[in-house]
């Protein structure tokens, strides 16, 4: 289903708040990388690969940051999407867990809330740049909406994401 998308709009850029299409193509787009994690998890591919350094992923994550750069946009996404972002997401598993590193663990806990809303942030981003007619530098556009990005995942953890869990695992729980 990914493939045909990216067939019939030539990218996977467009997918998401565009019009109703691209809305519900962002359902295959998102669909696509939940069950590549489950795939992950299901086939134990942390415990295969072994133990990994915190750099090897932190490393590659960097490198996908910047690379779009250099890179035509319409293959550099699907080749993340598809292949890239997977396997650092299998590699940041097997990476051995160590209370040594509480701004990593932290970070991890805003991992999900941060996907759910970086996409409109990042947009509202682009639309201030727009707005200011270049007087505001790019970089601090940049910077203020990663730190937008990062407040916003803060406090969608701290008043759902982390409330919906506890009442989930008592709700729920196994024992």
């Amino acid at each position: 289903a990914l493939f045909q998308i990216v067939g019939i709009e030539g990218t996977i850029g467009p997918v998401g708040f565009s019009n109703w299409r691209t809305f519900l193509e962002g359902f295959v787009r998102v669909g696509f990388s939940f069950f590549a994690g489950v795939l992950i998890f299901r086939w134990n591919i942390n415990h295969r690969v072994g133990r990994v350094p915190p750099q090897i992923p932190l490393f590659i994550l960097i490198v996908v940051l910047f690379l779009p750069f250099s890179v035509p946009r319409g293959l550099y996404d699907f080749f993340c999407i598809t292949i890239i972002i997977p396997v650092v997401v299998a590699l940041a598993a097997a990476v051995p867990p160590n209370e040594e590193r509480p701004l990593a663990a932290y970070f991890g806990l805003l991992s999900y809330p941060l996907y759910a809303i970086h996409q409109p942030i990042i947009r509202l981003g682009a639309q201030f740049q727009s707005a200011s007619d270049g007087v505001i530098p790019l970089a601090i556009t940049v910077s203020g909406t990663l730190l937008a990005a990062i407040a916003a995942a803060h406090f969608l953890f701290t008043h759902f994401d982390k409330p919906i869990r506890a009442y989930m695992g008592r709700k729920f729980s196994v024992n």
